[in-house]
């Protein structure tokens, strides 16, 4: 196993055309829920950073951000993403997005509730 005995972590994906400030705020979502995050760099060639973020994380959870919103992925689920926010991602979107992916790493209920300006989209 390429984890075993690695910290746990989210990793996350920002796009170079996506706001760093906004991957500042999905970190703080994930330290809100007590998960730790991990900004890798995002490949310009990668089709699917969510997913390659996912692929990256012990817990297997992955967070991509660009210009069009922001994903949370499962490398479980490799079809299609758990959720999405945006677009516009504003920071309260990625804050909210950072804080789902620590829920789900701890396997507790997700707080999907009204964001003003958020397009919250339970994939299916």
């Amino acid at each position: 196993m390429p984890f075993e005995g690695a910290r746990p972590f989210v990793a996350m994906a920002v796009g170079a055309a996506c706001d760093p400030a906004l991957g500042a705020e999905a970190l703080w979502g994930l330290e809100e829920e007590g998960v730790p995050g991990l900004l890798l760099p995002a490949g310009r060639d990668d089709p699917s950073p969510g997913l390659m973020a996912a692929r990256s994380s012990p817990l297997g959870l992955g967070i991509a951000l660009d210009a069009c919103g922001g994903v949370l992925w499962h490398a479980g689920i490799p079809g299609r993403p758990l959720l999405r926010i945006g677009p516009p991602l504003t920071a309260d979107g990625a804050r909210r997005l950072g804080g789902a992916a620590g829920r789900l790493a701890k396997r507790i209920p997700l707080r999907l509730g009204s964001c003003p300006g958020c397009l919250v989209h339970p994939c299916d």
